[in-house]
């Protein structure tokens, strides 16, 4: 019994390393998704509150509704939209 004992133990750990490469590239990715999802859920609040302004304060800042979730996405509107205001 013991002898077949320590044959498992001595071939059950033999060669980790590529279990452990796999661990570290799932971490790796559960931790750049979760990243993706809060910076998604930060921008979706971002557009929410912007959707929120009024069309007078967005004409202050020459966002019109239609470019909102552009501008916040992009963090800025196409070029040639705000230089065709000036």
């Amino acid at each position: 019994m013991s002898r077949t004992i320590s044959r498992i133990d001595e071939h059950s750990f033999k060669d980790t390393a590529p279990l452990m490469r796999t661990f570290a590239a799932t971490r790796k990715f559960l931790r750049s998704l979760l990243v993706r999802v809060r910076q998604e859920a930060r921008i979706r609040r971002e557009i929410a509150k912007a959707e929120a302004l009024d069309d007078h304060i967005l004409a202050d800042i020459a966002v019109e509704r239609h470019e909102i979730k552009h501008a916040v996405r992009s963090g800025r509107l196409a070029a040639d939209r705000v230089t065709r205001r000036d």
